[in-house]
């Protein structure tokens, strides 16, 4: 055993108001959901999928204007890879909100 503790994933979440402003901002908007209820849908879907595997799932909230700011500090595009990226380094941090199995 190495005693190192099991890595969470990071979880992007939205509420509404945050999603409506992220598909504005984001470089990938065009794939995501028009609709806040679908993509909330594949959210959970994926969450579900995470813990189903036996793996930690920590949603992260993501505030756009904090996203972008990190995403151009990193000289990261604001899409997918950089949103997942975001959300584990969070979740990792402890400061995932909702840690869940």
């Amino acid at each position: 055993m190495t005693g190192r503790q099991e890595q969470a994933v990071g979880i992007p979440w939205f509420d509404s108001d945050n999603y409506r402003l992220a598909r504005r901002f984001m470089a990938d908007a065009q794939t995501l959901p028009r609709q806040y209820d679908a993509w909330l849908n594949e959210a959970q879907s994926f969450e579900a999928s995470v813990i189903r595997s036996g793996r930690l799932a920590t949603r992260v909230p993501i505030e756009v204007h904090d996203f972008i700011a990190w995403c151009l500090f990193h000289g990261r595009d604001p899409d997918g890879g950089a949103r997942q990226r975001f959300a584990t380094l969070v979740a990792n941090q402890g400061q995932g909100p909702e840690r869940r199995r």
